[in-house]
């Protein structure tokens, strides 16, 4: 099921698995795998988000954002 929405938000944004590949650092293949398996971390959807500027967040029952997660919360593993 993620695998499905994932997708779609790349279709809707005219988009594909091998650009969100580049993003993620990861071979066509490597991100064929998590697809299949639906192993996606946090991460790999802060990144997605980010590629078309969307945040990811987690709602109250009204739709009002109650946290938000966005590029700055990935940690700089060069650190």
């Amino acid at each position: 099921m993620l695998s499905n929405k994932v997708k779609c938000i790349l279709s809707l944004n005219d988009s594909n698995l091998t650009e969100y590949a580049n993003v993620l650092n990861k071979t066509k293949q490597s991100l064929n795998k998590k697809v299949q398996n639906e192993t996606y971390t946090v991460s790999d959807f802060i990144k997605l988000c980010d590629m078309f500027g969307y945040t990811l967040a987690f709602n109250d029952d009204n739709g009002k954002p109650v946290i938000t997660f966005d590029i700055s919360d990935i940690p700089d593993k060069k650190s």
